[in-house]
This record gives structure tokens, sequence and C-alpha cells, in this order.
């Protein structure tokens, strides 16, 4: 759903950025997709050897 704010069309969606160990990755990723989370960038953090930066955006808030 878009909605218009401050003159600008947006939707109600969030960004949130994550970085885990590798290990909790498919836990992260499992748990956000109950809220419609999508990937939408995945990749190693910069100078931290066995993290992992996860980028995903979800609904606001779900329809009942």
């Amino acid at each position: 759903m878009l909605v218009q704010e401050f003159g600008l069309l947006c939707s109600n969606n969030i960004m949130d950025l994550f970085q885990v160990n590798d290990e909790h990755v498919g836990l992260i990723m499992e748990a956000l997709s109950h809220r419609r989370a999508e990937v939408t960038d995945m990749g190693p953090v910069p100078g931290a050897a066995g993290r992992t930066r996860l980028t995903l955006t979800c609904p606001s808030r779900l329809a009942e």
C-alpha cells in the first residue's frame, strides 16, 4: 500500500539491517519470513570474519 507523505509517495515498509554471526542467519531469516520480510541485500561484514550483514524490508504492520 502506498501513502502520500510530505509530497512523496511512500510505502508502509520498514528497512531492517542486521549484523549476525553466520550460524544465526537462517534463524533470523525464518523468524522475519513470518512478517513477510524480503531480503534486499546479504553479504559479509567488512573486517568481521564469521559475521553476515542482512538488509531486509518488511511491512510496518500486517493486515488482519
